[in-house]
């Protein structure tokens, strides 16, 4: 029997040959073309090796360096130093804005700068060694909450402002706040670490009375230098302010440092501590009274009245006896200058603040739920200058509760006022754990927020100095309050 040829079988094999043929040529081909395609990559390639052996040298060390202890330091007491001394630059810089109380550029400051170091040293640590910080990660308070809604409710007015580039200064300026606030409460990791940063807060508050009193003495006149600026006068009279910018937040800014010196010379520090403060504390009255501020007056008066209602028996009242004699004897001689302050006409500053108030209402009214933008408050007042302002001072709302409510909306004035609130309750709380240390400055921060949240009701605070003291204290009470409870925590100092 005559076998019969398979024709699928062979038109398979023909199609296998055929294949097998293709692929052999497609595979010469890519021979014969790798070297064109290896030397045409071959530039970028070396490029690129290059440049890594070049930056990679320089970054590791820089990283290194950046990662110790001792720049840690160097950066952070830059950052905090520079919160009464307000060294930036104001990049795209909108006078007109600013002549009427907006943020008017994108603050570029020391601050800023220092702390984005410190943010990168962190991140480097974190990465480097990550079950170091893994207990850290439960320790964030009910405080951070509404400091990050606060953040969010500023970012979401920019859906409804008219002036976008005003509002993003703002949210720039309140995320380096909040940034500021989350590393001191997530770093502070010991009683050194918050020793450290009040120290550096009470040496910038000598440096900056110095400065006051110089000014006061006719000694200093207008400073402008390299983002320094500093007047002599203001208004007109001889108020001082420092570089702080104007007298009132000055005094916001003096009697907030006041009270958290006091508190340092409650706390179980040793002598040296004790004497820094009470130099700070001396210096930073006589400097609060040539501001002139009555608010500032008001707010360390009720700072040191939370003092003295929260801290009840365990106040040692030998030490506010002193304080409280040595500022009646201090203010003897100035006893003219301050009764003409509270009792002579002021011009009708206090009465051109009601139809600001009334104007911010009218604005309210009319933008309750997103408010009309972050740092929009100034542009959107114009067209309610012909039908609610009845006043002659044609200027941003001096009550900071309106200012957030009118450029935030509802919710940035909920999370503005939960925030302020939550640090007073978390320095209460610490206050009543007892630690020798920890509890007088947590209740030092606590009552110096409480002094300025009454001021804010008469100026408005949308940055600066004191602003910034307002998010470092409330980190610094998250902190204590953290290693106050932990049985880790170091023992207390001698």
């Amino acid at each position: 029997m005559a076998l019969v040829p398979n024709s699928h079988t062979e038109s398979t094999a023909v199609l296998s040959d055929t294949g097998s043929t293709a692929n052999a040529r497609s595979k010469a081909l890519s021979v014969r073309q790798r070297p064109c395609t290896v030397s045409a990559h071959m530039p970028e390639r070396l490029s690129t090796t290059a440049v890594s052996l070049i930056i990679v040298p320089l970054a590791l060390p820089l990283f290194r360096i950046l990662t110790t202890r001792r720049a840690e330091r160097v950066l952070l007491a830059i950052a905090v130093l520079s919160i009464p001394f307000q060294v930036q630059k104001h990049f795209f810089l909108r006078e007109d804005a600013m002549n009427l109380g907006s943020l008017g550029g994108l603050q570029i400051s020391l601050t800023n700068t220092a702390l984005a170091g410190l943010y990168v040293a962190w991140l480097i640590r974190i990465v480097i060694r990550p079950r170091s910080f893994a207990p850290q990660r439960r320790s964030l308070s009910k405080a951070t909450l509404p400091a990050a809604l606060l953040l969010l409710f500023y970012a979401l007015s920019l859906l409804v402002a008219d002036d976008v580039e005003l509002g993003v200064f703002q949210v720039c300026n309140v995320l380096v706040m909040f940034l500021l606030y989350l590393y001191a409460a997530k770093t502070a990791t010991s009683r050194e670490d918050v020793l450290f940063i009040v120290r550096i807060l009470l040496i910038g508050l000598i440096f900056q009375c110095c400065l006051m009193l110089a000014q006061a003495g006719g000694l200093v006149g207008d400073i402008q230098f390299y983002g320094i600026k500093a007047s002599a006068e203001f208004g007109g009279d001889s108020r001082v302010s420092g570089t702080i910018g104007s007298p009132n937040p000055a005094g916001a800014y003096l009697a907030m440092m006041m009270v958290v010196a006091l508190s340092v010379m409650l706390a179980d520090v040793c002598r040296a501590e004790k004497f820094l403060a009470g130099t700070a504390f001396s210096m930073a009255a006589l400097s609060l009274i040539f501001t002139l501020s009555r608010g500032g007056w008001l707010s360390f008066l009720v700072g040191l009245a939370t003092i003295v209602i929260f801290g009840g028996r365990r106040v040692p009242w030998k030490t506010v006896g002193a304080v409280v004699v040595g500022l009646v004897l201090l203010a003897i001689p100035f006893r003219g200058v301050v009764a003409e302050r509270l009792y002579s006409d002021d011009h009708g500053a206090a009465a051109a603040r009601m139809p600001l108030n009334e104007l911010a209402g009218a604005m309210i009214a009319d933008h309750p739920l997103l408010g009309v933008g972050a740092n929009n408050f100034a542009p959107a007042m114009e067209p309610y200058r012909a039908h609610s302002f009845s006043g002659d001072f044609f200027y941003t709302v001096h009550n900071t509760y309106l200012l957030v409510w009118a450029e935030t909306g509802i919710g940035g004035l909920i999370a503005f006022v939960w925030l302020l609130f939550a640090i007073v309750r978390q320095g209460s709380r610490c206050w009543q754990l007892r630690d020798p240390l920890f509890a007088p400055l947590a209740l030092g921060c606590a009552a110096a927020v409480m002094g300025f949240m009454v001021q804010m009701n008469f100026d408005p605070f949308r940055s600066g100095s004191a602003v910034d003291l307002i998010w470092l204290f409330g980190g610094l009470v998250i902190a204590m309050n953290r290693m106050s409870v932990s049985p880790l925590a170091v023992p207390q100092l001698a």
